[in-house]
């Protein structure tokens, strides 16, 4: 916005006489420009086979009032994961390809409304478990700005979810009774089996 600003001189001689210049005012300018995204992730730590619910959040850190998040943000997961609900994926050819007033690409990442922000469920692989990077990129649009090219500020992090191991009970096949006569071993061939399911 603008601030205005004046301003006056004043010359004094050794009687103390002085004369004053008039005063004269100054008119600045001050451009507005678009600030970082604050990306939050409280929870990063799920279960193998289990659904991950991701409580991101985004938020802009301009104090003024004066700015907006972008109608979509940019996600991409290992690709031993993905998303529950399905998001078209950013090519090339997109319009959204690199961010407008920006040299950010997107190319690769999930388009994701803003809305669905904190309401992400993340599934991994079957009996898969380790760690996977989430990446996530954001921005700001100053709505006051003049699209000088500091109308735009990008932001992009990336977080590691961690999937935990949890046991996986075997198929166990057996026969339901045996007959042996006394004093013999007892043998079992192929009906009794068991398979470790978690492969």
């Amino acid at each position: 916005g603008n601030v205005e600003l004046t301003f006056e001189a004043i010359a004094a001689n050794g009687y103390f006489q002085y004369a004053s210049s008039g005063p004269m005012t100054a008119t600045f300018y001050f451009d507005p420009v678009s600030d970082a995204v604050a990306i939050g992730l409280p929870t990063k730590q799920g279960f193998e086979n289990d659904p991950l619910p991701l409580a991101l959040t985004l938020d802009t850190t301009d104090k003024d009032g004066s700015e907006k998040l972008g109608d979509f943000f940019y996600a991409k997961l290992c690709n031993r994961a993905s998303f529950t609900t399905s998001y078209d994926e950013v090519t090339s050819g997109d319009d959204d390809a690199v961010i407008v007033g920006t040299t950010t690409s997107t190319i690769g990442y999930k388009r994701i409304p803003i809305a669905d922000e904190g309401s992400l469920i993340v599934q991994a692989d079957q009996y898969w478990h380790g760690n996977c990077n989430f990446e996530v990129i954001a921005y700001a649009e100053e709505k006051e700005d003049d699209e000088d090219g500091d109308n735009r500020k990008v932001t992009d992090s990336v977080f590691t979810l961690k999937i935990l191991a949890v046991p996986t009970p075997a198929t166990l096949s057996a026969p339901e009774s045996v007959v042996v006569d006394e004093g013999n071993y007892v043998a079992f061939g192929a009906d009794l089996t068991a398979t470790r399911v978690d492969l």
